[in-house]
């Protein structure tokens, strides 16, 4: 959709969720305090790719890396 209409795409990544909501579910499973972080990266724009895949393949990229460098900090 973002080649269709030439918008650009913001990854976003979030490190720290499962904690408090692990996957599959529908409440909150702690009261204690938990950390989240939450990352904007800089937007993607359709026209600096080849393909559909290729921007695919590098948003994956660098959310991957994001998530890495955010696991080191928490």
């Amino acid at each position: 959709m973002s080649k269709k209409t030439n918008k650009p795409i913001v990854p976003i990544v979030i490190e720290g969720a499962y904690k408090l909501l692990p996957r599959k579910a529908w409440c909150f499973r702690t009261t204690k305090r938990t950390k989240i972080h939450v990352s904007m990266l800089e937007p993607l724009y359709p026209e600096n790719f080849e393909s559909d895949k290729d921007m695919l393949e590098y948003a994956y990229k660098i959310m991957q890396e994001e998530k890495d460098r955010l696991c080191d900090i928490s």
